[in-house]
């Protein structure tokens, strides 16, 4: 669930993060052209991951445009070839932004990992330019459990562990819930013109072992919570099989988007051309 907590393993970290970008991407590109992003503008992608959602900006900004993308570590970002991305090594909850320097400022899945995340959300929106457009994409967990037609045992034995999980991360001051504050947040910041959405995605048992993100990632934190005593070894390691079952599946976290913009200094400006439904 943490990109700081998890992938001590590059090769781990690259495939772990590319699932998630093959789940996750097809939402943020569609919110992407709702928002009207055009070229010549100017964006910060923050925590790039391994660069999917800079390479998007980057083709959508063109050569007038500009793309600034950051991470803690930015090997991944580092290694893409575009003439008009800016790569930076960058910790958003300690490093400055420049402010009123950008027209669209995009994270996701980046603030449920900081305790500070409503400093950092203010630090994100001063980086806007008046009219400037704020992305942000984070998880409400609440949703996360299996289906209520599998075994009874496979049932008990995944929210015992998934409740785990959340209980160990939320100890450490991560929020796997943080999603679901998003709109009240942004709009107590006075964006404007906000919409949103959520996205969920079931997963089967035996067809959709290798796809989840979300269990490679608590494979990785199986010591931490055993530690807590609320799971056992055994019970963690039949619950990591449970992918594999044919009788089983689940859904996972919602994933909740959300975007606004920041008042304009004057009105008719580009960014107001932003739609409540697809284009």
């Amino acid at each position: 669930m943490s990109d700081y907590m998890l992938d001590k393993n590059m090769k781990d970290a690259r495939n772990r993060l590319r699932i998630k970008e093959s789940l996750q991407d097809p939402g943020t590109e569609e919110c992407l052209r709702r928002i009207g992003i055009d070229e010549g503008w100017r964006c910060l992608e923050v925590g790039g991951g391994t660069g999917s959602v800079a390479a998007w900006l980057c083709g959508r900004v063109g050569t007038a445009g500009r793309v600034v993308a950051t991470d803690i570590n930015p090997a991944f970002l580092e290694k893409l070839g575009f003439s008009n991305l800016e790569v930076r090594k960058h910790d958003i909850a300690s490093d400055p932004l420049e402010t009123a320097a950008y027209d669209f400022v995009h994270a996701r899945d980046v603030l449920m990992h900081l305790p500070s995340r409503d400093e950092v959300m203010k630090k994100m929106a001063g980086a806007l330019k008046p009219g400037g457009w704020m992305l942000l994409e984070e998880p409400d967990m609440s949703t996360d459990m299996p289906d209520p037609t599998s075994p009874e045992a496979m049932q008990r034995l995944y929210e015992k562990v998934t409740s785990a999980v959340f209980s160990f991360l939320q100890s450490e001051g991560l929020d796997p819930y943080f999603g679901k504050r998003l709109s009240g947040t942004m709009r107590s910041m006075g964006f404007e013109c906000m919409c949103g959405e959520g996205r969920l995605r079931l997963f089967f048992g035996g067809n959709d072992a290798i796809t989840s993100s979300h269990m490679m990632a608590f494979g990785q934190l199986k010591e931490s919570v055993v530690g807590t005593g609320e799971a056992t070894g055994q019970e963690f390691d039949d619950f990591m099989a449970l992918p594999v079952q044919p009788e089983f599946s689940w859904r996972e976290g919602l994933t909740v988007s959300v975007w606004g913009r920041v008042p304009a200094a004057h009105g008719g400006d580009r960014a107001s051309r932003v739609t409540a439904g697809p284009r």
